[in-house]
């Protein structure tokens, strides 16, 4: 019997109400705040994380961020620390942690990757006692619940982390879902709605945006982290740095303007320009089984199979427009992502006029609102007139 005799459905509740508090502190603090830099908190809900986390998990500020930042550096290739293209799928589902502590025990992954994390006597001292504190929080739970609830709720606690997040975020969240932009990863949106998770269900648009807040961008989506994270800002607890950039609103100016909002400049070509051309093209005109030409069409090169790629080049030997298109956002992608220490306005100025000869259309708009929207025409030009 514990100090609390409380009843199963309040064993519930509770659970839920400490795991969730579990992954808040994840995202919030972890994720977006130390990794990505995207948002600052108060130093006094830091503590209250960094403590919560050391109970619930026994995870380091330092080392999951380090993971993290590298997962970002090298992601899908033989160096990313838990990728399910190099592992498989169950293996991160059900092995994260495993990955994770492997790459954790690296002492040059942290040097390298764990910079700006907390260096303070707590973190050298109390919270790399890592087993203290899920032992800790055992004999809390079952002191507070009583020998069975108590443990029972400790368990979950132990699993929330290494199922959802280690497991079902690396794992499913590059294995199975939707994507809104197509970066250089197999990285998906689980679902549109990242309530569970507190928006780490939002992992496509994460990648593309890693240092955003907000991991929602379309209407239907709803990030639950970035609710949290607007209610702390209005108590002055939390203040965000940046957001991923609205193509219809924002202002971008200079050459980092244009590379934050490069992701969707690509989304916006392949669904305005490539999608339009092979719907009205070739939509109907072309069937391969098994095989969705038009997902085919919208993913990096890189990343498509021998079959995939197969049914790339008959679909492009059809059609000699949808061909034309689809080199130049494969050209696009490359000016945006590969081509570094190059003048990009002047790329992008022959990527503009290169797109007004090709006379298609829908194409020559994109490339004219690619112009006008960041100023990439030198003045009283514009590419290609």
């Amino acid at each position: 019997m514990g100090i609390y005799n409380i009843t199963w459905v309040q064993w519930f509740f509770i659970t839920f109400a400490a795991t969730h508090f579990t992954i808040i502190a994840v995202t919030l603090y972890l994720h977006r705040c130390q990794s990505h830099r995207a948002l600052d908190l108060n130093p006094v809900l830091c503590h209250i994380f960094r403590a919560w986390l050391w109970l619930t998990t026994g995870m380091s500020t330092r080392d999951w961020v380090a993971v993290h930042r590298k997962h970002h550096a090298y992601v899908e290739t033989k160096d990313d620390p838990h990728s399910p293209v190099v592992h498989g799928v169950w293996t991160v589902l059900f092995n994260g942690v495993g990955l994770y502590r492997r790459a954790a025990a690296d002492k040059s992954i942290l040097e390298k990757y764990g910079a700006g994390t907390p260096n303070d006597w707590l973190e050298n001292k109390l919270y790399a006692s890592k087993n203290f504190g899920v032992v800790l929080m055992f004999f809390l739970d079952t002191m507070l619940f009583g020998w069975g609830k108590g443990a029972l709720m400790w368990g979950m606690q132990m699993l929330w982390i290494p199922l959802l997040a280690a497991g079902v975020i690396n794992g499913v969240g590059h294995h199975v879902g939707y994507r809104n932009y197509q970066s250089s990863d197999e990285s998906k949106n689980i679902v549109p709605w990242g309530i569970l998770i507190g928006g780490e269900e939002l992992h496509n648009n994460h990648h593309a945006f890693p240092r955003s807040a907000k991991f929602s961008s379309r209407a239907f989506e709803f990030d639950l982290g970035y609710q949290y994270i607007k209610i702390l800002a209005f108590f002055k607890l939390a203040k965000v740095r940046y957001v991923m950039p609205d193509l219809n609103h924002d202002t971008f100016t200079g050459i980092k303007g244009i590379l934050n909002a490069r992701m969707g400049i690509l989304s916006k070509l392949h669904k305005e320009v490539i999608r339009s051309v092979f719907d009205t093209n070739l939509g109907s005109k072309i069937r391969l089984k098994g095989v969705s030409v038009a997902r085919i069409l919208s993913r990096p090169p890189s990343l498509l199979g021998e079959k995939e790629q197969q049914s790339l080049k008959l679909a492009l030997s059809l059609d000699a427009q949808l061909e034309k298109c689809y080199e130049l956002q494969v050209k696009l992608h490359k000016i945006f992502y590969e081509n570094r220490g190059q003048d990009l306005m002047q790329q992008l100025r022959d990527w503009c006029q290169e797109a007004h000869a090709a006379h298609q259309k829908s194409l020559s708009d994109f490339a004219l609102w690619l112009e006008e929207r960041f100023l990439i025409a030198t003045e009283g030009e514009a590419c290609g007139h």
